[in-house]
């Protein structure tokens, strides 16, 4: 729906999600601009894919440790990251539906700090409503597992999930984000409601209609929608740990265990790095310039891209994997 990719480009905003040469499949590529004009695939060697795996692997575990992608983008992160955001606002042949929340002059006229600030509260809140999900999921699994059923073959599962998600979440955050209808559109992500289902046409252009006109404009805006993210990501953080308590007490109160990976058929790694791809650059790209080697390495629930700079491989940026398996 096109409201949801709205709520999506709110998410992949220029400053946070866009180092990559999209896919010819996922990206509306205008005619004059293709992917075989920006980029020529390449195979990673056997050491550079080693390379690649350990890099996405030690910033996945570096975030469940810190719950927190201020402390990653730190460690993990080109030095210059803020620079190559404006390179980025600065590209011409961008499609311009990328840069639909915030006005391609306040990413250039704002400082490295916001920039910073609000890629990590972004990243954050994305984080956080994503954990929101797999601690609702649990808690199902494990009340599925009290009452002998399996979740996965439970009609009703999901939906109980949905319903735990959004009533764990602190009201509060709600009324944060109904002040700003881009917050209130990423909540939509964790509303029951969040399929669009029931409304009209009418309804999507209305909505469609009030988060254009709150594209943001000048840095002060930037500044207020990101201290509203900060205080709405903290109060998803409250909402999975409250979650995680509950399902901790139901487990031993009944005696099975607290660990949803034990209700998988097939529990996998959650650290496996399951897609590597790589891209020989033609042109300038994120101030990157031509033939530069970039890396995408998918490990769930992320995709990241990656370069190397000052002889070593460094993080350009992170964002949610949509197309994982």
């Amino acid at each position: 729906m096109r409201l949801r990719r709205l709520i999506t480009c709110v998410l992949l905003c220029a400053v946070v999600f866009a180092p990559v040469v999209p896919a010819q499949e996922d990206a509306e590529v205008d005619a004059e601009v293709t992917e075989s004009d920006e980029a020529e695939e390449r195979e990673l060697s056997p050491e550079e894919e080693r390379e690649a795996k350990e890099l996405a692997v030690s910033l996945m575990k570096r975030l469940r440790e810190t719950d927190d992608f201020a402390p990653v983008v730190s460690e993990f992160f080109a030095d210059d990251f803020a620079e190559r955001v404006r390179h980025l606002a600065r590209d011409e042949t961008l499609e311009e539906g990328f840069f639909i929340f915030c006005e391609r002059q306040v990413i250039l006229q704002a400082g490295d700090s916001d920039l910073r600030r609000l890629y990590v509260a972004l990243l954050n809140f994305w984080n956080q409503q994503d954990l929101l999900g797999d601690a609702a999921w649990g808690n199902v699994k494990v009340r599925n597992k009290i009452d002998g059923r399996d979740a996965l073959n439970d009609d009703g599962a999901w939906g109980l999930r949905h319903e735990l998600k959004e009533g764990a979440v602190p009201r509060e955050a709600f009324r944060v984000a109904q002040s700003d209808p881009l917050l209130d559109a990423m909540m939509g992500l964790v509303r029951r409601d969040d399929d669009d289902g029931g409304e009209t046409e009418e309804d999507t252009e209305a909505k469609e209609a009030r988060i254009k006109a709150a594209v943001i404009r000048d840095v002060a805006r930037l500044r207020a929608f990101t201290d509203n993210v900060e205080r709405c990501a903290a109060l998803l953080r409250e909402g999975v740990e409250s979650l995680r308590s509950e399902m901790k007490s139901l487990a031993a109160a009944h005696v099975v265990s607290d660990d949803p990976a034990d209700y998988e058929p097939r529990p996998g790694d959650p650290f496996h790095v399951y897609h590597l791809e790589s891209d020989t650059l033609n042109n300038e790209t994120f101030g990157l310039p031509p033939g530069t080697l970039l890396i995408r390495a998918r490990i769930r629930p992320y995709e990241m891209a990656m370069a190397r700079l000052d002889g070593r491989l460094q993080v350009l940026g992170v964002y949610p994997d949509f197309d994982g398996d």
